[in-house]
């Protein structure tokens, strides 16, 4: 089965590939069980302020999703 981390389309992502991954829901980095797939971060998860996965809106921000 391959497992695929959903933070690279959220709009609250705040770094950039090879980057240690950070996101306003997680400021000091983002949990591994997050970024390998195993949680999809749906769901309120210890630590993260109430913030969850919000997709990008791709039209608007699709310059950071292939990091132009």
């Amino acid at each position: 089965m391959i497992k695929i981390a959903a933070c690279s389309l959220c709009k609250h992502l705040l770094t950039k590939r090879g980057e240690v991954p950070k996101c306003k829901a997680f400021p000091n980095g983002i949990p591994d069980v997050i970024t390998t797939g195993d949680e999809f971060h749906l769901e309120p998860f210890e630590g993260d302020g109430g913030i969850q996965y919000e997709r990008l809106d791709e039209s608007r921000d699709f310059r950071r999703i292939f990091n132009l």
